[in-house]
Parts: structure tokens; C-alpha cells; sequence
């Protein structure tokens, strides 16, 4: 049973730091790939775009 479960689990996205624009470009083309992928559920996915739409805001305010 303990097996099965691991193995439903998602596996764990990693992300570089998003200090700038470049990092922003490459954490939204890893979190769509992992999203085409289907290891994130809806509600990760969601709450990973809100996250990424902030730090590309503190980069480009106004233009979203």
C-alpha cells in the first residue's frame, strides 16, 4: 500500500531563484513542461502560475 501511494505522489519541481528575467523566462518553460508532463495536480499548477505572474510583475509592472 505504501508503495502505491509514493508513487501517486508528484514529483517536486525545481525552479531557479527568480532574481531575474532570464530565471522568470526558464521557470515558466519548466513549469510548463512539467505541466504537459502532468506531474503537477491543478491546484500546484495553479497556485505555481500566481507565483511565477508575481515575480514577473516585480520585473515588468504594468505591462500584464
Amino acid at each position: 500500500m505504501h508503495l502505491m501511494l509514493e508513487e501517486a505522489r508528484p514529483e517536486k519541481i525545481s525552479l531557479p531563484n527568480l532574481g531575474d528575467a532570464n530565471a522568470i523566462y526558464g521557470a515558466i518553460a519548466k513549469g510548463a513542461q512539467a505541466v504537459v508532463d502532468g506531474k503537477p495536480d491543478y491546484k500546484q499548477a495553479s497556485i505555481l502560475g500566481y507565483y511565477l505572474q508575481l515575480a514577473a510583475e516585480q520585473h515588468w509592472p504594468g505591462e500584464f
